[in-house]
């Protein structure tokens, strides 16, 4: 009887100790290839506002906005040369405004080959000072004769990558009364276990109607609209509940008066909560990599509220488009989508 126990228990170990091999197999196995990385460059250096985001999956590049040209040829192309990245997978342009898409004029000019295009039109008679249709559709249109392929998105789009989701949550048709920020594509990026929000320039009328919907709650945050006036309520950020708030704006804004609502807010959420915001103006390039139980952050500089470490966070459930029947929206797939280039 005795015998049985330990052969029994002998077994156990084994059993234990197998699956624990193939676990660490296959951490490695993910290691080596590389886990998920936002990276959100420091096109603001310069004390211009400006979005630039370059997330790697595996070998598939993904950007989303690309700054000013101005930005871009400074800041973002040698980002991309120190990262040996001579191509764009799948470029994502939040809204039509200059900060967000103008770099793509730098990136065409220095041979950086693009495959895909993805934006949201705004209606016809929209425009303002940052958003010329003409420009934005000239541009649009100099890619696509180069090779690109240019596609007007919609809500409930889904774009499937090596081991990451892209799911397009808003994308307004109708017109807006926040204007052409208003049109951002606002997209939940499922990567190494835990959800990213991206927000462009949410202002705040679509981002009052949004307050109060679980399918924005995510991990880790996006700021809409570099953090400052016209940015959506503080009930949406309180909404989203991220870990880990990321803004893409420089040092001149944050400390402007203009930048007062969400420095309030995050400072409270850092005091209450421990919730940390890393800010291109203060902390450089910072990279967030997501490897399924842990999150590490690396920004370039230390300080302020956002630091080298490793998070332990704990993953929200989320919601999906095709489970709200609310939404009334089934999820459409990208036809002719390339999974691996």
């Amino acid at each position: 009887m005795a015998s049985d126990r330990f052969k029994q228990f002998i077994i156990a170990l084994v059993g234990i100790a197998a699956i624990s091999a193939v676990a660490a197999s296959f951490y490695l196995i993910r290691k080596k290839a590389g886990f998920p990385v936002w990276h959100m460059v420091n096109c603001n250096a310069g004390g211009q506002q400006a979005d630039c985001h370059v997330l790697k999956d595996q070998e598939t590049i993904i950007l989303v906005d690309a700054g000013t040209e101005i930005t871009a040829k400074e800041y973002l192309l040698p980002f991309l040369a120190k990262k040996s990245i001579k191509s764009i997978d799948h470029f994502f342009i939040s809204h039509p405004h200059t900060d967000h898409y103008e770099g793509l004029q730098a990136l065409i000019d220095a041979n950086i080959k693009i495959d895909h295009i993805y934006f949201n039109r705004p209606p016809v008679g929209v425009s303002d000072f940052a958003y010329i249709p003409e420009h934005f559709e000239a541009l649009l249109a100099k890619a696509a004769a180069l090779g690109a392929e240019v596609r007007n998105i919609q809500r409930g789009d889904r774009f499937e990558f090596p081991t990451t989701t892209m799911m397009v949550l808003e994308a307004k048709k109708e017109k807006q009364r926040g204007g052409v920020n208003d049109y951002s594509i606002i997209m939940r990026w499922q990567a190494g276990g835990y959800t990213s929000l991206f927000t462009g320039d949410l202002n705040w009328p679509l981002g009052r109607q949004l307050v109060g919907d679980p399918l924005y709650k995510a991990d880790f945050y996006k700021v809409p609209h570099h953090g400052v006036t016209g940015i959506a309520p503080d009930a949406f950020s309180d909404m989203v509940d991220p870990a880990l708030a990321m803004v893409p704006a420089p040092k001149v804004l944050w400390n402007h008066p203009r930048g007062e609502q969400f420095k309030t807010w995050a400072t409270k959420r850092y005091e209450e909560k421990g919730m940390m915001t890393c800010i291109n103006g203060f902390n450089g390039h910072v990279s967030l990599s997501f490897e399924n139980t842990s999150v590490t952050v690396k920004p370039a500089i230390d300080g302020f509220m956002c630091r080298a470490t490793r998070l332990q966070v704990k993953a929200k459930e989320m919601v999906n488009l095709d489970s709200k029947d609310s939404l009334g929206v089934k999820i459409t797939p990208i036809s002719n989508f390339l999974l691996d280039d």
